[in-house]
């Protein structure tokens, strides 16, 4: 005896075993940062900017600077003040990052579904600061 399937029992049956995939949440993805990614800064930089498509909670913020050292900027489990939840961030700089070269700030955040569970995301922005040389910014200035 032959069982007739239809292309419709298929489907249907297609759909609901994708349907827990369709129901999860994206996480919101990083839509602005300043310094920008990829960017060239010629100026101290003294704050870091985030921008994400939908308010999330930050969790980390790190910058790696040129000589691979580590700067913790915000450390939401060891800060005393919790920045809460927004879609932008702008963060000072423990200290100001004035060394020529590359960096990159790493950031993890979160956010929390409608079944209360936590959903988390990272991401990094590379920047590169180069700062005039002030020796020869003062030298020109005198020849002038």
């Amino acid at each position: 005896m032959k069982y007739p399937i239809s292309i419709f029992a298929i489907f249907a049956s297609l759909m609901m075993a994708s349907a827990p995939l369709c129901a999860q949440a994206k996480i919101e993805t990083l839509t602005f940062s300043k310094p920008a990614k990829d960017s060239i800064v010629n100026e101290p930089v003294e704050f870091i900017h985030l921008g994400f498509d939908a308010p999330v909670d930050l969790v980390t913020l790190e910058i790696i600077n040129p000589d691979g050292t580590v700067m913790m900027v915000y450390d939401a489990i060891n800060e005393p003040f919790q920045l809460g939840t927004y879609a932008r961030f702008s963060i000072n700089v423990p200290e100001p990052l004035i060394k020529n070269g590359e960096y990159l700030a790493k950031w993890n955040i979160s956010k929390t579904l409608s079944n209360k569970k936590k959903k988390k995301n990272y991401g990094e922005v590379k920047f590169k600061i180069i700062l005039p040389d002030t020796d020869v910014v003062k030298e020109a200035e005198t020849q002038n």
